[in-house]
Protein backbone atom coordinates (compact mmCIF):
# COMPACT_ATOMS: atom_id res chain seq x y z
CA UNK A 1 0.00 0.00 0.00
CA UNK A 2 2.89 2.37 0.81
CA UNK A 3 4.50 1.71 -2.57
CA UNK A 4 1.21 2.54 -4.33
CA UNK A 5 0.91 5.79 -2.37
CA UNK A 6 4.47 6.91 -3.18
CA UNK A 7 4.01 5.96 -6.82
CA UNK A 8 0.83 8.03 -7.10
CA UNK A 9 2.55 10.98 -5.42
CA UNK A 10 5.42 10.78 -7.94
CA UNK A 11 2.99 10.85 -10.88
CA UNK A 12 1.19 13.91 -9.48
CA UNK A 13 4.49 15.77 -9.00
CA UNK A 14 5.57 15.02 -12.59
CA UNK A 15 2.32 16.34 -14.04
CA UNK A 16 2.46 19.44 -11.82
CA UNK A 17 5.98 20.24 -13.06
CA UNK A 18 4.92 19.70 -16.67
CA UNK A 19 2.03 22.14 -16.25
CA UNK A 20 4.36 24.67 -14.64
CA UNK A 21 6.86 24.46 -17.50
CA UNK A 22 4.23 24.75 -20.22
CA UNK A 23 3.63 28.49 -19.63
CA UNK A 24 2.90 31.08 -22.34
CA UNK A 25 5.40 31.28 -25.19
CA UNK A 26 6.53 34.24 -27.32
CA UNK A 27 3.81 36.77 -28.10
CA UNK A 28 1.16 35.23 -25.81
CA UNK A 29 -0.67 37.23 -23.17
CA UNK A 30 0.42 36.94 -19.55
CA UNK A 31 -0.76 38.19 -16.21
CA UNK A 32 -4.31 38.54 -14.90
CA UNK A 33 -7.40 40.11 -16.38
CA UNK A 34 -8.02 43.58 -14.96
CA UNK A 35 -11.12 45.71 -15.15
CA UNK A 36 -10.51 49.07 -16.84
CA UNK A 37 -12.63 52.15 -17.41
CA UNK A 38 -12.77 53.47 -20.99
CA UNK A 39 -12.77 57.24 -21.49
CA UNK A 40 -14.34 58.78 -24.59
CA UNK A 41 -13.13 62.28 -25.34
CA UNK A 42 -11.29 64.63 -27.73
CA UNK A 43 -7.78 65.28 -26.43
CA UNK A 44 -4.34 66.42 -27.55
CA UNK A 45 -2.29 63.31 -28.37
CA UNK A 46 1.46 62.87 -28.89
CA UNK A 47 3.53 59.91 -30.07
CA UNK A 48 6.86 59.53 -28.20
CA UNK A 49 9.94 59.17 -30.43
CA UNK A 50 13.70 58.85 -30.00
CA UNK A 51 16.76 58.44 -32.19
CA UNK A 52 19.93 60.04 -33.52
CA UNK A 53 19.82 63.60 -34.83
CA UNK A 54 22.05 63.69 -37.92
CA UNK A 55 22.83 65.94 -40.91
CA UNK A 56 19.98 66.01 -43.41
CA UNK A 57 22.44 65.69 -46.33
CA UNK A 58 25.60 63.58 -46.19
CA UNK A 59 27.60 62.62 -49.30
CA UNK A 60 30.68 60.42 -49.69
CA UNK A 61 33.00 61.60 -52.48
CA UNK A 62 34.12 58.40 -54.22
CA UNK A 63 37.14 57.73 -56.40
CA UNK A 64 35.87 57.20 -59.99
CA UNK A 65 38.86 54.94 -60.76
CA UNK A 66 41.91 53.37 -59.16
CA UNK A 67 44.15 56.36 -58.61
CA UNK A 68 46.71 58.08 -56.43
CA UNK A 69 45.73 61.12 -54.38
CA UNK A 70 48.07 63.86 -55.61
CA UNK A 71 46.27 66.98 -54.38
CA UNK A 72 44.01 67.48 -51.35
CA UNK A 73 42.72 71.03 -50.91
CA UNK A 74 40.46 70.51 -47.88
CA UNK A 75 40.62 69.06 -44.37
CA UNK A 76 37.99 68.15 -41.75
CA UNK A 77 36.02 71.21 -40.65
CA UNK A 78 36.49 73.17 -43.87
CA UNK A 79 33.38 74.72 -45.39
CA UNK A 80 32.92 74.14 -49.13
CA UNK A 81 30.47 75.27 -51.79
CA UNK A 82 29.01 73.19 -54.57
CA UNK A 83 31.48 73.14 -57.48
CA UNK A 84 34.61 73.95 -55.43
CA UNK A 85 37.73 72.00 -56.45
CA UNK A 86 38.55 69.75 -53.48
CA UNK A 87 41.11 67.19 -54.73
CA UNK A 88 42.96 65.73 -57.71
CA UNK A 89 43.76 62.11 -58.60
CA UNK A 90 46.41 60.55 -60.83
CA UNK A 91 45.20 57.38 -62.60
CA UNK A 92 47.21 54.29 -61.70
CA UNK A 93 46.43 52.65 -65.05
CA UNK A 94 46.41 55.64 -67.33
CA UNK A 95 46.16 53.75 -70.64
CA UNK A 96 47.59 56.75 -72.51
CA UNK A 97 45.73 59.36 -70.45
CA UNK A 98 48.31 61.16 -68.29
CA UNK A 99 46.10 64.02 -67.06
CA UNK A 100 44.86 64.37 -63.51
CA UNK A 101 41.23 63.79 -62.55
CA UNK A 102 39.80 66.75 -60.60
CA UNK A 103 36.89 66.25 -58.20
CA UNK A 104 34.58 69.05 -57.04
CA UNK A 105 32.29 69.45 -54.05
CA UNK A 106 28.85 67.98 -54.88
CA UNK A 107 27.00 70.23 -52.38
CA UNK A 108 27.37 73.11 -49.97
CA UNK A 109 28.54 71.90 -46.60
CA UNK A 110 31.39 71.05 -44.25
CA UNK A 111 34.04 68.37 -44.73
CA UNK A 112 33.21 65.79 -42.08
CA UNK A 113 35.97 63.22 -42.60
CA UNK A 114 38.95 62.57 -44.85
CA UNK A 115 39.85 58.90 -45.23
CA UNK A 116 43.20 59.10 -47.09
CA UNK A 117 46.54 60.92 -47.08
CA UNK A 118 48.43 62.43 -49.97
CA UNK A 119 50.02 59.84 -52.28
CA UNK A 120 47.66 57.07 -51.05
CA UNK A 121 46.42 54.77 -53.79
CA UNK A 122 42.62 54.61 -53.67
CA UNK A 123 40.62 51.74 -55.24
CA UNK A 124 37.74 52.53 -57.57
CA UNK A 125 34.45 53.50 -55.88
CA UNK A 126 36.05 53.84 -52.43
CA UNK A 127 35.25 56.98 -50.37
CA UNK A 128 37.90 59.69 -50.18
CA UNK A 129 36.04 62.12 -47.94
CA UNK A 130 32.58 62.92 -46.57
CA UNK A 131 30.77 66.26 -46.86
CA UNK A 132 27.76 67.14 -44.70
CA UNK A 133 25.18 69.87 -45.00
CA UNK A 134 23.96 70.59 -41.46
CA UNK A 135 21.70 73.56 -42.18
CA UNK A 136 18.96 71.18 -41.08
CA UNK A 137 19.06 68.00 -39.01
CA UNK A 138 16.90 64.89 -39.29
CA UNK A 139 15.79 62.10 -37.00
CA UNK A 140 14.49 58.83 -38.43
CA UNK A 141 12.22 56.82 -36.16
CA UNK A 142 10.22 53.61 -36.56
CA UNK A 143 6.58 53.48 -35.46
CA UNK A 144 3.97 50.73 -35.25
CA UNK A 145 1.59 50.15 -38.16
CA UNK A 146 -1.26 51.46 -36.03
CA UNK A 147 0.63 54.70 -35.29
CA UNK A 148 1.59 55.17 -38.95
CA UNK A 149 -2.09 55.60 -39.78
CA UNK A 150 -2.13 58.84 -37.74
CA UNK A 151 1.12 60.44 -38.95
CA UNK A 152 1.35 62.69 -42.01
CA UNK A 153 3.86 65.26 -43.36
CA UNK A 154 4.02 68.70 -41.71
CA UNK A 155 2.80 67.56 -38.30
CA UNK A 156 4.65 69.40 -35.53
CA UNK A 157 7.37 67.61 -33.59
CA UNK A 158 9.32 68.55 -30.46
CA UNK A 159 12.73 67.11 -29.54
CA UNK A 160 14.56 67.50 -26.25
CA UNK A 161 18.23 68.50 -26.24
CA UNK A 162 19.30 68.90 -22.63
CA UNK A 163 16.87 71.38 -21.15
CA UNK A 164 16.12 72.86 -24.56
CA UNK A 165 13.10 72.06 -26.72
CA UNK A 166 13.79 71.85 -30.44
CA UNK A 167 10.79 72.50 -32.68
CA UNK A 168 10.60 70.59 -35.95
CA UNK A 169 8.13 68.88 -38.27
CA UNK A 170 7.41 65.58 -39.94
CA UNK A 171 9.23 65.66 -43.28
CA UNK A 172 8.73 62.20 -44.78
CA UNK A 173 6.42 59.28 -44.03
CA UNK A 174 7.46 55.87 -45.42
CA UNK A 175 4.64 53.44 -44.65
CA UNK A 176 6.40 50.50 -46.33
CA UNK A 177 9.28 50.79 -43.83
CA UNK A 178 7.10 52.14 -41.00
CA UNK A 179 9.60 55.00 -40.82
CA UNK A 180 9.02 58.69 -40.13
CA UNK A 181 11.65 61.39 -40.76
CA UNK A 182 11.61 64.51 -38.57
CA UNK A 183 13.46 67.64 -39.73
CA UNK A 184 14.63 70.49 -37.46
CA UNK A 185 16.57 73.68 -38.32
CA UNK A 186 20.15 73.80 -37.07
CA UNK A 187 20.91 77.52 -37.45
CA UNK A 188 20.32 78.36 -33.79
CA UNK A 189 21.46 75.03 -32.36
CA UNK A 190 24.68 74.90 -34.32
CA UNK A 191 25.18 71.19 -33.63
CA UNK A 192 28.28 69.88 -35.41
CA UNK A 193 27.98 66.28 -34.13
CA UNK A 194 25.26 63.66 -34.15
CA UNK A 195 23.22 63.47 -30.94
CA UNK A 196 20.72 61.02 -29.44
CA UNK A 197 17.52 62.81 -28.51
CA UNK A 198 13.94 62.01 -27.56
CA UNK A 199 10.69 63.88 -28.02
CA UNK A 200 7.29 63.46 -29.61
CA UNK A 201 5.14 63.96 -32.69
CA UNK A 202 2.13 66.15 -31.95
CA UNK A 203 -1.05 64.63 -33.43
CA UNK A 204 -3.20 67.51 -32.18
CA UNK A 205 -6.80 66.94 -31.11
CA UNK A 206 -7.92 63.34 -31.54
CA UNK A 207 -11.40 62.01 -30.80
CA UNK A 208 -11.40 58.44 -29.58
CA UNK A 209 -11.26 55.96 -26.74
CA UNK A 210 -8.64 56.19 -23.99
CA UNK A 211 -7.32 53.87 -21.28
CA UNK A 212 -5.21 54.72 -18.26
CA UNK A 213 -1.52 54.56 -19.15
CA UNK A 214 -0.73 52.19 -16.27
CA UNK A 215 -2.47 49.28 -18.00
CA UNK A 216 0.06 49.32 -20.84
CA UNK A 217 3.33 49.89 -19.01
CA UNK A 218 6.17 49.12 -21.49
CA UNK A 219 4.00 47.12 -23.92
CA UNK A 220 2.26 48.42 -27.05
CA UNK A 221 -0.69 45.99 -27.16
CA UNK A 222 -3.34 44.69 -24.79
CA UNK A 223 -5.73 41.77 -24.95
CA UNK A 224 -9.28 43.00 -24.38
CA UNK A 225 -12.33 41.08 -23.21
CA UNK A 226 -15.74 42.75 -23.19
CA UNK A 227 -18.95 41.91 -21.38
CA UNK A 228 -20.03 40.06 -24.53
CA UNK A 229 -17.08 37.65 -24.09
CA UNK A 230 -15.48 38.81 -27.34
CA UNK A 231 -11.66 38.71 -27.34
CA UNK A 232 -9.49 41.06 -29.42
CA UNK A 233 -6.34 43.23 -29.30
CA UNK A 234 -6.01 47.00 -28.92
CA UNK A 235 -2.93 49.01 -29.93
CA UNK A 236 -1.28 51.98 -28.22
CA UNK A 237 -1.31 55.08 -30.45
CA UNK A 238 -0.12 57.94 -28.26
CA UNK A 239 -0.24 59.69 -24.92
CA UNK A 240 -2.82 62.23 -23.80
CA UNK A 241 -2.86 64.28 -20.59
CA UNK A 242 0.28 62.36 -19.43
CA UNK A 243 -1.82 59.53 -18.03
CA UNK A 244 -4.08 58.30 -20.85
CA UNK A 245 -3.43 56.23 -23.98
CA UNK A 246 -5.33 56.65 -27.25
CA UNK A 247 -6.50 53.24 -28.49
CA UNK A 248 -7.00 51.64 -31.85
CA UNK A 249 -9.57 50.30 -32.64
CA UNK A 250 -12.07 52.70 -31.08
CA UNK A 251 -14.12 51.26 -28.20
CA UNK A 252 -16.84 53.89 -28.27
CA UNK A 253 -19.62 51.42 -27.41
CA UNK A 254 -17.98 50.32 -24.14
CA UNK A 255 -17.67 52.09 -20.80
CA UNK A 256 -15.60 49.35 -19.18
CA UNK A 257 -13.57 46.36 -20.38
CA UNK A 258 -11.16 43.74 -19.07
CA UNK A 259 -7.54 43.91 -20.20
CA UNK A 260 -4.45 41.70 -20.10
CA UNK A 261 -0.89 42.63 -21.12
CA UNK A 262 0.79 40.99 -24.10
CA UNK A 263 4.43 40.18 -23.38
CA UNK A 264 7.08 38.50 -25.54
CA UNK A 265 8.73 35.73 -23.55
Amino acid sequence: MKSFFWGLLFVLIVFACRDKDSGPKGGQSTGHWQKAVVWHDTLDVRIPIEGKLIAWKRVDVLSPLKARLVSLLVEPGDRVHSGDLILSLWPVQAQGNFSTVDLHAPLNGVVRRVYHLLNDTIPKNKPILTIENRENLILKTTLSRAQMGYVKPDLNAVLHYGQEKIKGAVWKVDKSKQQVTIVVPNQQLGLSDDRYVDGYIDLGKQAGSFLARRYFGPVDSLKVRTSRDSLFTVQKIGIAADSLILLRPDLREFKAIEVKKILTL
